[in-house]
């Protein structure tokens, strides 16, 4: 096989493909679920994620909280009730802080930690709607 062959279809992946899947990522995070659809949010952010050990970095992340719940959206919609929260806490990694969410949820991933621009008003919002 030709080398230049190689860098060829390298370049072109590199340039069509790529975008592409990032685009992709954005529009999937920027889809509203339909019980948030004529909602203002309280609270909303682009922040990175980690759901079941699966890293997404920001801004493939979406974080809005509603009077009466909260979504994340990433690949997936992840609708939380306040009820459905059992704790958050800051989440301390290699170089900045998160915020964990403890939930009773078995059909969404059982770990989940979010990476926000300031995990320490997260947790405060977050925690002032808990029941």
């Amino acid at each position: 096989m030709n080398i230049n062959y190689f860098f060829s279809l390298s370049a072109i992946f590199a340039v069509i493909i790529v975008p592409i899947c990032f685009l992709f990522l954005i529009i999937r995070r920027n889809n509203k679920l339909s019980k948030e659809l004529g909602l203002k949010p309280v609270y909303q952010e682009n922040c990175g994620g980690v759901f079941d050990g699966m890293d997404y970095t920001k801004p493939f992340v979406r974080l809005t909280i509603y009077n009466d719940f909260l979504v994340i959206s990433y690949i997936k919609k992840i609708l939380l009730y306040w009820s459905d929260i059992k704790d958050v806490s800051v989440y301390t990694g290699l170089f900045s802080k998160g915020v964990k969410i403890i939930h009773n949820r078995s059909n969404i991933p059982t770990s989940i930690i979010l990476w926000p621009n300031n995990a320490a008003r997260l947790q405060e919002i977050l925690k002032s709607k808990m029941i």
